[in-house]
């Protein structure tokens, strides 16, 4: 198979180096980016999203393990919220919410 109809095959991630300088890496650029791209296709009023671990390790390759640290540093930095939140089935879920007005000031603080 000809590796340009491969890849024209695969799911892309556009990728911003100007974010992971921003957040302090690659994995929180392409989770924020992640969490980003979803974040207008949920259902709810309160602008949480649900993804389960195993969806953002099939759409960015970051293991869970990777994605705790993620987590934490963007918590630690304000960007992203996280709430557990009941399912139907009664079981809570972690869903995840960004700070937009915050994540644009960081990004423009590190472009200056």
């Amino acid at each position: 198979m000809n590796k340009k109809l491969f890849l024209e095959a695969e799911r892309v991630i556009a990728f911003y180096p100007q974010l992971a300088r921003a957040l302090g890496g690659i994995n929180e650029a392409l989770f924020v980016q992640q969490i980003y791209y979803w974040s207008n296709k949920g259902s709810r009023s309160d602008g949480f999203i649900f993804k389960t671990k195993r969806d953002i390790e099939e759409e960015t390759c970051l293991t869970p393990r990777m994605q705790d640290g993620v987590v934490k540093t963007l918590k630690n930095m304000g960007i992203l919220q996280t709430k557990l939140i009941k399912a139907i089935n009664g079981s809570p879920t972690l869903h995840y919410r960004l700070c937009i007005p915050l994540l644009q000031n960081v990004i423009m603080e590190n472009d200056k």
